[in-house]
């Protein structure tokens, strides 16, 4: 999306704790909307939605995923 300025991100959850869609228009303008949750399908729930951010805002949250990544890594899921 950075480079292209274009396209769609999503992070969803298996759990279904969070979800994240981010949306980048070709101008650049960024539209990030989600939800999480304390206890899925019964608990509380958190919608945000954000409007009108830059492109480029995308380089410091990218880092900031991939050092959550580092710190907690993706599992292999036990059917692969």
């Amino acid at each position: 999306m950075y480079e292209r300025l274009d396209g769609e991100a999503v992070l969803a959850s298996l759990d279904g704790w969070i979800t994240l869609t981010v949306r980048c228009e070709r101008n650049g303008s960024l539209t990030i909307a989600g939800s999480v949750n304390d206890h899925p399908g019964v608990g509380n729930e958190l919608e945000f939605h954000l409007e009108n951010l830059d492109q480029s805002h995308l380089p410091p949250i990218i880092e900031a995923l991939k050092a959550v990544e580092q710190h907690y890594p993706v599992r292999p899921t036990p059917d692969g």
